[in-house]
């Protein structure tokens, strides 16, 4: 062969001909080189990180297509086929449960038992094919719809599955849109579910007195009626080690109670209530039922104030009376720390919260309402005690955190002003917002020009940003930066005031632009400290 032919034949630099030159290549990459468990450990995050059964199916699925290597770990972990639905295809179902013995978590959306339209598994199959597997089960989750349709058939399935022993079940969420489903001749698992810690219940009528509930950590009652209120204190007595209680527009028929022995719940962190009554009879039902509870001192309240015109005697029932008027003498007025937080949350989409601290002690609560009349009866509550734990020289750090919709608070004509009466704030941080209007708000407060607010926010030491746009942090430590004015000279130089921290926490994507503002910042002489903090999803 000469040598025109053997260039003809000789392969070009950098091309990839065949297969194995494709593996050889893709398993040199740094990714292939990492450890089995670890990729593991990652792939189970991306996958636990899906709030829908759907969207989890499709992460899976790409997944396995990437490499063969990655396939061979998907395929031989067990953890990652651990979500099951009734909405899954009955192939991914059978493959799912042949991955081995690892536990599961299962959710079926049973409506009229009929089976759900289009490709998937029929859900009277699904609940067959769980039942095989009870021992295996993590989380059940339940959801009835038009149930009142369902044929006897489809009911006894249903009271059947829930009568398995579910030795390793850890939750359990039964839902019925309907309020049709009634089950209150079924021990919920034949009492043998010993893992048991967290149960949700909304609109499903059963059986009380349930050895399953006992040893609970965390309880939902939602839109139930009971016949007295004993009966969920009775249910309240079987759960000492509960945390978090949730009672959600739960309903008394009978509301002569008579004397009742008080329930302790020595290990309870957060307290939830909203009762379904009247709008004139929250406040009486509420203070009755805190009378019967007996919780450490700092359980967190969070009273629904929403669809009620006793605002003000529900506010002095959670608070001035129940929170505040059990702690020790002295404790409200030698504050360390305040917090108050407006804005989503745990607890709802427009909450306001306060956190207070003393030494070792916390105090924290707050309601599902943005309503400035009503923050502003509460920061009346809790003024007299923030202003002497300053006078006293006991309060370090007063810091405002707003978010979304509770940005427009911090203007409000009713909350404002009392805002404006308190020591200076000395954290502020703001969240996920871009109107122009709430842009402008921050502005004013953080220049002492706003005519209800003042100069609250001045001298602001510490600012927190979180997912918020580049030109309006850039708008907003200016604003605090031209606020900072000089101070008495001292010789030949004269002291400024300084921004203490800049502290500004955004996600993954916008790293890079961060880190231009970052440096940006650290230019400025009037800030002590600049912080960048990447959340990674």
């Amino acid at each position: 062969m000469d040598k025109a032919q053997e260039r003809a034949t000789e392969r070009p630099i950098g091309v990839i001909q065949s297969n194995d030159d494709l593996r050889c290549s893709n398993a040199n990459r740094p990714i292939h080189r990492l450890p089995f468990e670890l990729l593991q450990c990652i792939f189970q995050h991306v996958l636990q990180s899906c709030e829908l059964v759907e969207e989890n199916d499709s992460n899976l699925f790409a997944l396995l297509q990437v490499c063969t290597y990655w396939r061979f770990i998907i395929e031989h972990s067990s953890q990652l086929w651990s979500r099951l639905s009734a909405f899954q295809p009955r192939a991914y179902v059978l493959k799912a449960l042949g991955k081995g013995w690892g536990l599961l978590d299962i959710s079926c959306k049973a409506c009229s038992c009929e089976g759900v339209p289009g490709p998937k598994s029929d859900t009277l199959h699904f609940l067959e094919t769980a039942r095989r597997v009870a021992d295996r089960w993590r989380c059940l989750a339940l959801e009835f719809d038009k149930f009142e349709k369902a044929p006897p058939a489809a009911i006894k399935s249903i009271q059947h599955l829930l009568e398995l022993p579910a030795p390793n079940l850890e939750a359990l969420d039964l839902q019925d849109k309907d309020a049709r489903l009634e089950i209150p001749e079924v021990e919920l698992f034949g009492g043998m579910s010993p893992k048991l810690k967290d149960v949700r219940i909304v609109r499903t009528r059963c059986r009380w007195s349930q050895a399953a509930f006992k040893g609970l950590s965390s309880l939902h009652l939602g839109t139930l009626e009971f016949e007295r209120m004993e009966i969920v204190l009775d249910i309240l007595r079987d759960c000492p080690q509960l945390q978090h209680l949730t009672l959600w527009r739960c309903k008394f028929v009978n509301n002569d109670s008579g004397y009742i022995l008080p329930v302790s719940l020595p290990n309870l962190g957060e307290l939830r209530l909203k009762f379904d009554t009247p709008r004139m009879h929250m406040a009486p039902i509420l203070k009755e039922f805190l009378d019967h509870l007996s919780p450490p001192l700092h359980c967190a309240l969070y009273p629904c104030l929403a669809d009620s015109i006793d605002t003000l005697e529900i506010i002095e029932t959670a608070f001035q009376y129940w929170l505040f008027g059990r702690q020790m003498p002295n404790t409200l007025d030698k504050l360390d720390n305040v917090e108050l937080r407006f804005g989503p949350s745990k607890v709802g989409p427009s909450t306001f919260q306060f956190v207070l601290s003393s030494g070792a002690t916390r105090i924290s609560g707050g309601f599902e309402t943005l309503a400035g009349n009503s923050v502003f009866r509460t920061l009346k509550y809790l003024a007299p005690h923030i202003k002497r734990s300053h006078s006293l020289g006991y309060l370090k750090t007063f810091k405002i955190r707003c978010a979304a919709a509770g940005v427009d608070l911090v203007g409000n004509i009713w909350f404002a002003p009392e805002l404006s009466r308190l020591p200076p704030i000395t954290h502020l941080e703001i969240e996920d917002y871009e109107k122009p209007i709430e842009r402008d708000l921050i502005d004013q407060a953080l220049r002492g020009t706003h005519r209800h607010i003042g100069s609250a926010f001045f001298p602001i030491r510490h600012l927190i940003f979180r997912n918020m746009p580049f030109d309006v942090m850039s708008r907003h430590i200016q604003a605090a930066l031209n606020h900072l004015k000089p101070a008495i000279s001292t010789g030949s130089e004269a002291c400024t005031r300084t921004l203490d921290s800049v502290e500004i926490r955004v996600k993954e994507k916008n790293f890079p632009a961060a880190m231009t503002l970052l440096e940006t910042l650290r230019d400025e002489q009037r800030i002590e400290r600049t912080e960048l903090f990447v959340v990674i999803l």
